[in-house]
């Protein structure tokens, strides 16, 4: 039962839903109890977290799972060095994120708060790969949705039970989930390399021992594709408050968080789920992987579609019930954004296609030019247009992502099939 496909999908898509739902629900409880300032500081802060994770770990996570399907049964020989490399990637992280913060605004409290979400960043990531290369369907989705959970819950108990209110409040409960899963993360590794210790060691001078260089030069491009990534689809809302004003920031906050719950879906499907079979198919099978990737990015563009009339057609309704009449102006920068979703689907499995094998440069090459052209007509239209240029800049980041994604896709990952 455990090892069916379909019941697999189950699992992820419940940890999904629930993970997507209480995420979905924390934003709107926050929005709700934070001044339209204030939650724009947050979200500010939030996205700026969310830029410098993929520094913290820098793809070691994804670098890791390929190699375990490059190597079967020799990745563990990885750790050590993977765990040397995390250490100083996340200390120098940290403190440019606690610079950044303190320099853009003075809530000193909240900003080393907040670096708690870098450090529950780092460990997810790190457990996504470990649960995906041991085939732990179970355990991947129980994590997909509950440091989601946790924070809601964490954020309910700080304002009801303990009377804090403000951005503390928002600020304690991702300090005290990285804390969580940085202990979840210690005792799972310590487990699973401690039962696992004496059966694949390898002797001290087999050529497969590995150096900090080259788990460096080999996890840089799924690193720096995960950084572009945020930069084109987090940097708005610092962007705006950087720009702009906190409460433009806040009103964007709104549409972009009902756009990032609905993203979260088939990122979870094909990073969470497809990606490991992907890179077995890949040695394995590419014309099956072919006959997937056409299916998948037909269903995708079509769901997008009628997910982008659904929004045109009930924004204002949405974004009314859920945040309130003082969010109402954001239901415009919902309409915008609508029109990237059938495009942007269909980047969820191509993206999981060019993470396989050697293709991760270019999945980066895309990646660095629809983040370039993002900011780059950020920083021109911000400052006339305030959040109605980021939201057009995203939308026209989504479809260089789109487009260039298939025609490497097309290029490089198929080039032998018709």
């Amino acid at each position: 039962m455990y090892n069916s496909r379909y019941f697999n999908i189950a699992l992820l898509l419940f940890g999904a839903i629930g993970g997507a739902g209480c995420a979905f629900v924390l934003q709107v409880f926050l929005a709700r109890i934070l001044t339209a300032e204030e939650f724009g500081v947050y979200t500010s802060t939030l996205a700026l977290t969310m830029l410098l994770s993929p520094i913290a770990h820098f793809g070691l996570g994804q670098f890791l799972l390929k190699e375990s399907y490059k190597k079967t049964g020799q990745y563990k020989n990885i750790i050590k060095p993977l765990q040397a490399c995390l250490f100083s990637t996340f200390g120098i992280t940290i403190l440019v994120f606690i610079v950044c913060s303190i320099l853009l605004q003075d809530n000193i409290l909240f900003v080393v708060l907040m670096s708690g979400h870098i450090l529950s960043q780092v460990c997810f990531e790190i457990m996504v790969s470990l649960f995906q290369i041991n085939k732990n369907s179970l355990n991947l989705s129980i994590l997909q949705g509950i440091h989601h959970m946790l924070r809601l819950f964490l954020a309910i108990a700080a304002l009801y039970i303990f009377d804090i209110e403000g951005l503390v409040l928002a600020g304690l409960a991702y300090f005290l989930v990285g804390l969580i899963l940085l202990c979840a993360l210690s005792y799972y590794a310590t487990h699973e390399f401690s039962r696992v210790k004496g059966k694949e060691k390898l002797s001290n001078g087999s050529s497969l021992e590995w150096k900090k260089r080259e788990i460096i030069k080999g996890a840089l491009p799924y690193g720096l594709s995960t950084l572009a990534y945020f930069i084109y689809f987090q940097s708005d809302i610092f962007m705006i408050e950087s720009l702009d004003s906190s409460y433009s920031a806040g009103i964007y906050s709104t549409a972009f968080t009902i756009m990032t719950a609905l993203y979260l879906f088939p990122a979870i499907v094909f990073d969470r789920y497809f990606l490991p079979h992907f890179h077995r198919l890949s040695y394995e099978n590419n014309k099956n992987l072919y006959n997937i990737y056409l299916k998948s990015t037909l269903i995708l563009f079509s769901v997008g579609v009628a997910i982008a009339l659904c929004i045109h057609s009930t924004g204002d309704l949405i974004i009314t019930y859920m945040f309130g009449e003082k969010y109402s102006a954001a239901a415009k920068y919902l309409d915008i954004l609508s029109i990237g979703v059938p495009m942007m689907l269909t980047t969820f499995c191509a993206g999981a296609l060019l993470a396989t094998k050697d293709n991760a440069k270019y999945k980066l090459y895309v990646m660095i030019l629809a983040a370039a052209s993002n900011v780059a007509l950020n920083l021109y239209y911000i400052p006339t247009y305030s959040a109605t240029a980021a939201a057009w800049s995203t939308v026209i980041s989504q479809i260089i992502l789109a487009v260039g994604f298939a025609i490497f896709v097309w290029k490089d990952v198929f080039k032998n099939e018709e």
